[in-house]
């Protein structure tokens, strides 16, 4: 049986040794969220209405808080794409991606449309 010694890793630090040619070097890291924790909203009312319930905004102060973000969903929900929030924190220690979001952001996709990527 192997023993590991050395480039031991934890939460905080990973250790690596790599060979190739110099400044061809390129390290993908490809993680996936899972998406069911989203919260999905199919129209705008809905979403008016989960932040009233959830969160004690009134139409007017979501209007207010999102004004940059409501004419965004608007446009989206004209086209039929659903609207949705996620949240993630570095607090979740199992969740690599979540945590890979709060420090990197949300990266670009072809299949999402960016309409906000900070806190709210």
């Amino acid at each position: 049986m192997k023993t590991r010694q050395g480039f031991v890793s934890n939460s905080s630090s990973s250790s690596f040794i790599i060979a190739g040619k110099k400044d061809t070097i390129k390290i993908k890291v490809e993680l996936e969220y899972n998406t069911s924790n989203l919260i999905e909203f199919k129209t705008l009312q809905e979403f008016y209405d989960y932040q009233l319930e959830e969160c004690s905004n009134s139409k007017e102060d979501t209007d207010e808080y999102f004004e940059d973000q409501i004419p965004k969903m608007k446009e989206e929900f004209a086209k039929g794409n659903f609207v949705y929030i996620g949240r993630v924190s570095t607090d979740d220690c199992d969740d690599l991606a979540g945590i890979t979001i709060c420090n990197k952001g949300l990266p670009k996709s072809n299949t999402y449309v960016i309409l906000q990527d900070s806190e709210f």
